[in-house]
C-alpha cells in the first residue's frame, strides 16, 4: 500500500514515498534536474520499487491551468460531455493540445461548482509514455494548483483562501472562493531572483549568497518597530518582495472590483521562499492582512532517518503542493 507522489518543477523534483493505509511518510527528497523527461524518470526509477502500490503525477502550475464553472445539475456520467459542449468556448479547450479534467468543488441542490484543470498534452504524454516505457504506471494525475487547495482544505476545512507559492523561478498567486470563481496570476520573480540580487550587490558567488540568504537573512523575528528600519541586507531583496505584494494587492482589487465584496481573512504562503522566518510579517505588514503558513506534516506519522527529517524540518513550506497528492 505504498504510494509515491512526485512533482517535476522546471530545476527540480520533489517526492514523498509513504504507506497509503496509515499515512506514515519512509522517504521524501528534492533532486536537482535539468527538465528533460527521460533524467527525470530515470530518478523516479531510482526511488520506485516492488513495495510501490501506486504512483500519483503532480503537474507543475507552469504546465497546468484551472479554471472554475458552475453548470446545473445532471447525472454525473454525463457531466464530462455537459462542461466540454457547454463550456468549452469559454474555457477554451482544445482536445488537440490539452488535457484536461474536473472536480466537484461543491455540490448543492440545483447546482455543480467545478475546478476544470487544464495541462499541455505533448508534456504529460511525454512523462506517462516515459514512466509506462520504465514499467511505472501512474494511478493519479493531479496538478499543483488542486494539490495546494486540497491540502488547505483537509488542514483547516472549506474556506476562501489567497494562496501565495513563492518557488525557484516564479511566484503563483491564487484566490478561490467557489461562490465566485478560480483566479491565478503568476509573476516571474522566484528564489533565483532573490539570490542573484544579493550576487550583484555583494559581489559575491552563487553558495555564500545562498548561505547569506538562508541564514543571516529573516532569521530573527522581525516586529514593526525593526520593520520600519529595515537593516541593511534585508533592504537587498525587498524590493522584489514588493513587487511581489504589489502584485498581490493588485489581484486582491482586481477580485474585489470583480465581485464587489471579498470574504477572505488570510493569505496562505507555500514554496521554498516562504520557508524564510520573517516572510509571512513583511507580506502581511505590507499588505494589511493576515499571513500564515501551514505546516501540513505536522500530523503525519514520519518514518525517516534523522537527515530526511531535517530536509523536511528545513523546507516544509517546499513539499507543501505535494500535500495534496497524499490524500
Amino acid at each position: 500500500m505504498n504510494r509515491l507522489v512526485f512533482l517535476p518543477s522546471r530545476n527540480y523534483i520533489k517526492y514523498v514515498y509513504f504507506n497509503h493505509k496509515d499515512y506514515t511518510i519512509h522517504d521524501l527528497g528534492i533532486k536537482k534536474y535539468s527538465g528533460d523527461i527521460k533524467e527525470g524518470v530515470g530518478f523516479i526509477k531510482e526511488i520506485y520499487d516492488d513495495d510501490t502500490f501506486d504512483v500519483s503525477f503532480i503537474i507543475p502550475s507552469n504546465r497546468a491551468q484551472v479554471k472554475s464553472i458552475e453548470t446545473n445539475k445532471v447525472e454525473k456520467k454525463y457531466l464530462r460531455n455537459v462542461i466540454y459542449n457547454e463550456f468549452g468556448d469559454k474555457l477554451q479547450l482544445d482536445e488537440n493540445s490539452q488535457k484536461w479534467d474536473y472536480s466537484i468543488s461543491y455540490e448543492g441542490k440545483d447546482k455543480y461548482k467545478i475546478l476544470v484543470s487544464i495541462a499541455n498534452r505533448e508534456y504529460l504524454e511525454n512523462w506517462i509514455s516515459q514512466l509506462i516505457l520504465n514499467d511505472i504506471e501512474p494511478s493519479g494525475v493531479s496538478c499543483e494548483q488542486l494539490s495546494l487547495l486540497n491540502g488547505f482544505y483537509f488542514y483547516n476545512g472549506y474556506k476562501p483562501i489567497i494562496i501565495v507559492d513563492i518557488g525557484t523561478v516564479d511566484t503563483n498567486i491564487m484566490i478561490y472562493d467557489r461562490e465566485k470563481e478560480y483566479f491565478q496570476m503568476d509573476i516571474q520573480i522566484g528564489y533565483n531572483d532573490l539570490l542573484n540580487n544579493i550576487q550583484n550587490i555583494y559581489d559575491i558567488p552563487p553558495d555564500k549568497a545562498n548561505k547569506i540568504l538562508i541564514e543571516e537573512n529573516l532569521k530573527n523575528n522581525m516586529d514593526e518597530n525593526q520593520f520600519k528600519n529595515k537593516p541593511k541586507f534585508f533592504r537587498s531583496i525587498s524590493n522584489l518582495l514588493d513587487n511581489i505584494i504589489y502584485e498581490i494587492k493588485r489581484s486582491i482589487i482586481f477580485y474585489e472590483n470583480r465581485y464587489k465584496e471579498i470574504n477572505f481573512d488570510e493569505i496562505m504562503l507555500a514554496g521554498g521562499v516562504a520557508n524564510l522566518s520573517n516572510i509571512a510579517f513583511y507580506i502581511g505588514y505590507e499588505v494589511g492582512a493576515k499571513v500564515n503558513k501551514y505546516n501540513f506534516y505536522k500530523n503525519i506519522n514520519l518514518d525517516l532517518p534523522y537527515k530526511k527529517k531535517e530536509i523536511l524540518n528545513d523546507n516544509i513550506l517546499t513539499f507543501s503542493n505535494l500535500f495534496g497528492g497524499l490524500l
